[in-house]
């Protein structure tokens, strides 16, 4: 802004344009003088004048000609700029990172409080002005030069790699290392911007866990170990004892004697659930016998009967209509109950309007010689619409299901909302096939028989040859493998613990040895229920455990051998 004659418009201080007038008329000339001018509407504006003198022809004074700059935006955004610096400095200052500044010749021209600290200088400017190998330990000053070199030579940045360097007070610390280049004004890299994050408490910390963690993976290991090892030492007797009562009551003539065997083996069999209650809480893992013959259609009839309070009192009529499903299947019993009694029950708490609840019961088609059985409730009047599609099954319902082997459904067939789940049965009996199959279902099958226990051992191969099975006995793993190398069987049924050779490393062997296609099945019988996964990765069939239910034994034949 150029100014001729007067400064009206800014209406100076009167003293400090005095002073700016009688220097302009004694020296001719006034270069950026510093003025501070109030502007009209009262606000003072700091400015930077140069004036001149201007006179007339006889050399007398006739005016003066200046230009003031407006200073107070480049004020503003110095002191914005300052305020960032010192704010940005305050930061780096109280990191707790090593930060410091390489120039490319490897001296230091900045660092913050943590590097000072770690370096033993104390003081943060102590650091500036030098060598930058000098503030660090000689041991992995070279290896991180060269680091710095590779990021002024390439300008491009190394994040977080880990660098071991001593303390000043020889302390191994561990740190994730980032090297970042910074630029002049022409885009040249000019040095290198150094972070180190101390890791080192979090690294003893994972490792603290991480050793804590076996640790407590070793314990349990022991525990379970000795857990195995009561539960056979118990349960082995335990079963050649009730054996021993299935036995005496099948073969008992009096009548007194028959009620003497069975009082004897209900007393046997509730001390085996104590045990297993016992174990339970030591910690053995419960494990559920898989399979078991169960009539569908009378399950579910049984649900809706424990239902019929709840449905009379909401006016609901519960019908099942049947459609082809077997008289009997091969499934988990106990936990299709559970899944019915959650799927029926949580219909019947939403239908609020009475009527008929319409449940199917369908036999799919087979597949890989397996078929599906599929239970849903069809809601042709949209009554569980007001559900919407997350609330269709009760909370936690499609986990429950798929413990199991059973998948939950929803869909919509000609406008009718159809919701249930669906199981895959691997063997589908109808009631006259079951009635063929147990007359004489043993006859002409094969079975080795593996147990070290010489009164289970007994017991059970009476009981095999009762049923019409051919059995032949030994007492441990080795003769296992002897016994199948030399003649041939239809089944292998054995024990986990054995001497010699164990049934688990029986069954691997066998497996490796034999040709897929003469694949033998294999029952394992375990004291302890933990056993069951490596029982089954091992390439065993089916897992029973001890003391052997008679009736679930048998009935575990009967389906591999329908399988087979």
């Amino acid at each position: 802004m150029s100014i001729c004659g007067d400064r009206s418009d800014f209406a100076a201080d009167y003293d400090e344009y005095r002073n700016f007038i009688s220097g302009l008329f004694s020296e001719s000339w006034i270069r950026d003088s510093r003025q501070s001018f109030k502007t009209a509407s009262g606000s003072t504006v700091p400015v930077k004048e140069s004036a001149m003198l201007v006179k007339d022809a006889s050399s007398g004074a006739s005016g003066w000609l200046g230009r003031v700059t407006d200073l107070s935006i480049a004020e503003s955004s110095s002191f914005e700029l300052n305020s960032a610096r010192i704010l940005t400095r305050t930061f780096i200052d109280n990191s707790d990172d090593l930060i410091a500044a390489i120039s490319p010749d490897k001296t230091c021209m900045m660092a913050n409080n943590a590097f000072a600290d770690f370096a033993g200088l104390g003081a943060a400017h102590l650091c500036e002005g030098r060598s930058f190998s000098d503030c660090l330990p000689p041991r992995t000053a070279t290896d991180f030069l060269k680091a710095v070199d590779e990021v002024l030579a390439d300008g491009e940045e190394l994040d977080s790699f880990v660098m071991v360097m001593p303390d000043c007070r020889s302390r191994d610390r561990i740190f994730s290392v980032r090297l970042s280049p910074f630029m002049d004004a022409s885009e040249k890299v000019c040095g290198v911007v150094f972070s180190g994050r101390d890791m080192t408490g979090k690294v003893e910390a994972e490792n603290s866990a991480r050793e804590s963690a076996d640790s407590a993976r070793e314990a349990l290991r022991q525990r379970s170990e000795v857990i195995r090892n009561m539960s056979h030492e118990l349960r082995t007797p335990l079963s050649g004892i009730i054996g021993a009562f299935e036995v005496l009551r099948a073969s008992c003539r009096e009548p007194g004697q028959g009620q003497c065997a069975e009082g004897g083996l209900i007393a046997a069999k509730r001390l085996n659930e104590v045990l297993g209650e016992i174990l339970g809480l030591a910690g053995e893992d419960d494990f559920e016998v898989t399979v078991g013959k169960v009539e569908p259609e009378k399950l579910v009839r049984s649900v809706f009967e424990a239902f019929a309070p709840l449905a009379s009192e909401k006016g609901v009529e519960l019908s099942l209509e049947n459609e082809g499903t077997p008289d009997f299947i091969y499934s988990n019993g106990k936990r299709l109950r559970l899944a019915l009694f959650r799927f029926v029950g949580h219909v019947l708490d939403n239908l609020n309007d009475g009527g008929e609840a319409f449940f199917h019961l369908r036999r799919q088609g087979a597949e890989n010689d397996c078929e599906d059985l599929e239970f849903y409730f069809a809601d042709s009047a949209s009554r569980l619409a007001h559900l919407g599609k997350e609330r269709f099954f009760p909370q936690g319902f499609t986990g429950l299901a798929g413990a199991f082997g059973a998948d939950a459904f929803s869909r919509d067939v000609s406008g009718s909302l159809e919701l249930g789940f669906r199981i895959s049965c691997p063997s589908l009996l109808e009631a006259t096939t079951a009635k063929k199959l147990e007359k004489g279902f043993g006859s002409g099958r094969r079975i080795l028989l593996a147990e070290d226990d010489i009164n289970s051992q007994a017991r059970m191969r009476m009981q095999l040859e009762k049923w019409g099975y051919s059995v032949r006995s030994v007492s441990n793993g080795s003769e296992v493998l002897d016994c199948l190398r030399e003649d041939g069987f239809d089944l292998l049924l054995l024990d986990i613990q054995m001497p010699e050779m164990d049934g688990l490393e029986a069954v691997r062997r066998i497996r490796a040895e034999e040709a897929d296609a003469n694949s033998i099945p294999i029952i394992c019988m375990s004291a302890y229920r933990g056993d069951v996964e490596k029982i089954l990765d091992s390439g065993a069939n089916h897992f029973l455990p001890k003391p052997v239910d008679t009736a679930a034994l048998k009935r575990l034949l009967e389906r591999v051998f329908i399988e087979a």
